[in-house]
This record gives structure tokens, C-alpha cells and sequence, in this order.
């Protein structure tokens, strides 16, 4: 009986001191906590001093504002206040100056001398006392002579009793503004909003690659639309929002997809073209001031499938070469197309035509163009080819090299030759 006595204290002792040492390990682990709180309060304690900091820096810098307008008008109203007591004085010294010849028209003791000039002075005396008559209305308004403004800062004032904690956790998803998503030829634009309950410091905007590939980050940051330019025509893209806090970043949103164009509709483009071209028609209609060659690109570029548009020629004296096809962004502005290894064009006259590419002639053809002409340009990428129309009628196809990057419509022509282009054509089927 002892010994199981014994046994039974033994593995109270035991089961004792482990309940001490978890006892000493709570106490330590409470005391951590202690710390870790004292130092999260100071640390949010010097957020809030940072928040208001900026609050009260952004309510100086209007305060300074307002009263840096408040010293324009001032100074301003001075001035008008000069210049009409400026004014006045010259009425005044006028008119003194009429009264003293009155005076003297009055003494006038010849009936027929004061008959002649009495008209002449009665009318300059009624119009000086009309001009006096509008002077003294017009300064008779003292509503320029004060500052009637009044600030309102009663919205302020209760913004500023509204502050109050909110409880950090990690933002719900954001929600997708169907309605304010579209899409316009190679652009893609998407708008969405956060949970009012969710405190979010920024977005995070994912798009696949068109065909329904993975997701990748296009956009990061506080703003609630983005626009993503430069993608392929003729493709459905999927996208989907997620928002993120210091806690954490949440779930994806549902995601949404927009398709874009599946023909090109684009103008020349005005802000990059030789200082000499001249264009009109929104863009669309481009000339010349100069005898020599001159480049306008169009306004987008194309790097995957088929496109077509067309030129018309408006204005044509049977000697110019113009040339069209495609260059890259950076071709040379200032000598005709082809005469590089950044463009690919049809040089062509009244008689016939050339493939031309890096100052190298190919391909030469029979028949030209003339005024009313409409030359078609056909770019397929999947193909590598560039085909050439003149009136409607295959002219011919050459093939394309290069094949990377962006390949931008494009026009060369001086002064003697007018051209207009139209675009959002569907592609021609060639054999």
C-alpha cells in the first residue's frame, strides 16, 4: 500500500511540474505579447501621428493656396481701383476744362458768333454729362470694392468628427463594373470597385494571353480602371481583379472578358510624322509641303494576323513616285519608303511598279496609277506575306523576312500628290 502511495504522489509531483512549467511558459509567452502589443500600439501610434500629419500638411498647402488667390485679387482689384481714379482724374481736368470755356462762350456778346458756337459746345457739355452719368453708376457699385467670398469648411469639420478606427483584416474581392468595360480595336479597358467594408491599399490586374492561356499582372496599383493597349485584333482576353491591405491579398474576383476588334480602324498618325506633311480629314488625308519624299505612319502597329486597308489618291500629276506598305516605328521620316531595312513598300508610278526594301528593287510591274486610284495593302503575318491591290486588282504578294515585332502601315509622298486612307476593310482572300 505504500509503495502504490508513493508511486501515486511520484505522478502528481510529475504531472505538477509540468503544469509549472507551462505555467512559466504562459507567463513568458503573456509577457512577449506585452511587448509585442506595447510595440504594435507605438507603432500604429505613430501611423495615426503620420495620417494626421498629412491631413493637417494637405490643409496648410490649401490654406496657402486660397490665400495666395485671396493676394491676386487683392492686388488685382487694385489695380482697378488705380486705373478708375486714374480715369476720373482726366474726366475731371475735361471737364474743368469745359467749364472754363463755357464761361468764356457765355460772354460772348455777338449774337451771331455765339449762335455758331453755342451748338457745338451744348453738345459736348450733354455728352460730358453722360460720360459722367455711366462713370458715376458704374463706381456707384461697391460690390467690387470688398471681398464677398465666404469658405466652407462644414464638410471638413465633419469628415473630420466622422474619423474613427476600422478593423484591419484582409480585403473581400473586389467586384468587376461590367458596364464600364469595353473594348476599342487592340485595347482593352476594365473597371472594377472594392467592398465599402473592405479597407484596400491597391489592385492588382491580371489578363491572359488571348487564348485562354495563364493569367500575368498587367497592372499594380490604386487606381480602379486600366487600359491595356497594343493587343492582338481578333482575340477574347479574360481578366480578373484581386485588392490587397498590410494583411494580406484577397481572393480573385469573377472574371470577364472582352474581345477586341477583328479589323484594324486606325488614322496616320499626326504627333509622328515629317514636320513637312501636311494632314487633314481627321487624320486621315496627308500631303505634302516638300518636293522630297516624306514618311506618316499609321497609328497602331500590327504583330499577329491579317490586315487590310486601302489608299485613295486624291491628287496626282503623273511624276511622283508615293510609295506604301509597312515600317517599323523608327524608319527614317525623310526619304521614301523602302530605301531601308525598315520598311517594305510599292514604289509606283503612272506606268508601273517596284518592291522596294533596303534600297533593293524587285518584282517590277506593269500599270500605274492615276488620280482616283486606290491602291490595296494586305499584311498577313501568320503567312509573312505583303500583298499589293491597285483599282481592286492583285497586283502582287512578297514575302516578309522579318516577322518579329511591330510592322506599322505606311506612306511616303511630297507635295505634288494627295492620298487618303481608309481602314476597318475586311481582308481580301488571295490564292
Amino acid at each position: 500500500m505504500a509503495i502504490f502511495r508513493l508511486s501515486e504522489i511520484s505522478q502528481g509531483l510529475n504531472s505538477l511540474s509540468d503544469k509549472a512549467k507551462q505555467a512559466k511558459d504562459l507567463v513568458a509567452n503573456f509577457k512577449g505579447s506585452s511587448e509585442s502589443l506595447q510595440e504594435d500600439a507605438v507603432s500604429f501610434e505613430t501611423r495615426v501621428v503620420c495620417e494626421f500629419d498629412c491631413v493637417i500638411e494637405a490643409l496648410q498647402r490649401r490654406k496657402e493656396q486660397l490665400i495666395a488667390e485671396l493676394e491676386r485679387e487683392k492686388q488685382r482689384k487694385q489695380q482697378v481701383f488705380k486705373k478708375s481714379s486714374q480715369e476720373c482724374t482726366q474726366y475731371l481736368r475735361q471737364t474743368t476744362g469745359l467749364i472754363e470755356y463755357c464761361l468764356e462762350v457765355l460772354q460772348e456778346s455777338d449774337q451771331i458768333s455765339f449762335l455758331q458756337i453755342s451748338g457745338p459746345v451744348l453738345k459736348r457739355v450733354y455728352e460730358s454729362d453722360m460720360q459722367w452719368r455711366r462713370k458715376l453708376h458704374d463706381e456707384s457699385d461697391d460690390t467690387n470694392r470688398s471681398f464677398r467670398y465666404k469658405i466652407d469648411c462644414s464638410h471638413v469639420r465633419k469628415l473630420a468628427e466622422e474619423l474613427n478606427f476600422c478593423k484591419l483584416e484582409t480585403p473581400t474581392s473586389p467586384l468587376i463594373v461590367t458596364d464600364e468595360c469595353y473594348a476599342e480595336n487592340n485595347s482593352v479597358s476594365f473597371s472594377w470597385r472594392s467592398h465599402s467594408s473592405t479597407w484596400v491599399d491597391g489592385y492588382i490586374l491580371e489578363i491572359d494571353d488571348g487564348k485562354m492561356g495563364r493569367f500575368r499582372e498587367v497592372y499594380r496599383g490604386k487606381e480602379t480602371v486600366c487600359t491595356i493597349d497594343g493587343l492582338h485584333f481578333g482575340m477574347s482576353y479574360r481578366a480578373r481583379v484581386r485588392c490587397f491591405n498590410e494583411c494580406g491579398v484577397s481572393a480573385h474576383s469573377e472574371v470577364v472578358a472582352l474581345s477586341t476588334s477583328k479589323v484594324a480602324w486606325f488614322t496616320l498618325n499626326g504627333d509622328d510624322c515629317h514636320s513637312d506633311l501636311i494632314l487633314s480629314n481627321q487624320n486621315s488625308t496627308v500631303t505634302s509641303s516638300s518636293f522630297d519624299e516624306r514618311v506618316v505612319l499609321g497609328s497602331i502597329g500590327f504583330s499577329k494576323g491579317k490586315h487590310y486597308w486601302e489608299i485613295t489618291i486624291d491628287r496626282y500629276d503623273s511624276l511622283p513616285d508615293p510609295a506604301f506598305g509597312i515600317a517599323r516605328q523608327d524608319v527614317p521620316r525623310d526619304c521614301m519608303l523602302g530605301k531601308d531595312c525598315k520598311s517594305w513598300a510599292l514604289y509606283i508610278d503612272r506606268k508601273r511598279s517596284y518592291f522596294m526594301h533596303n534600297n533593293v528593287h524587285s518584282q517590277g510591274n506593269t500599270g500605274g496609277i492615276g488620280l482616283g486610284s486606290v491602291v490595296g495593302v494586305l499584311i498577313n503575318l501568320e503567312k509573312h506575306m505583303l500583298t499589293f491591290f491597285v483599282d481592286g486588282k492583285f497586283l502582287d504578294t512578297f514575302v516578309l523576312q522579318e516577322v518579329g515585332g511591330l510592322f506599322y502601315p505606311a506612306i511616303s509622298l511630297n507635295r505634288n500628290v494627295q492620298a487618303t486612307i481608309h481602314t476597318g476593310l475586311t481582308p481580301p482572300e488571295v490564292s
